[in-house]
């Protein structure tokens, strides 16, 4: 059954970091519902969700481990709609 699953990733803040993520994902042919980043020093703290079901969710998980630069990953499904989801709603809303 396909879910939303939000990971939480760690890494070392190097030169093409995210992009090794975003092809990772996209290898493993599903795409991200929603991403934000945050670099600070030499760390990037990602977030992502995707629509898989729990086997694939799982092997991403394991995937990333394997990048040089991740030092943690958390790997769960998320609950109901994100917060981007639903502040995207509102803004669709409120331009009709």
């Amino acid at each position: 059954m396909m879910e939303q699953w939000t990971y939480v990733l760690l890494m070392k803040s190097e030169l093409h970091a995210e992009m090794r993520v975003f092809q990772l994902v996209n290898n493993q042919q599903t795409s991200m519902v929603t991403f934000s980043g945050r670099r600070s020093g030499q760390l990037l703290t990602m977030t992502f969700c995707i629509e898989a079901d729990e086997r694939l969710a799982k092997r991403i998980e394991a995937l990333l481990y394997r990048l040089q630069p991740i030092l943690r990953v958390d790997c769960f499904p998320s609950e109901g709609r994100s917060a981007a989801e639903r502040d995207h709603e509102q803004f669709r809303e409120g331009a009709d």
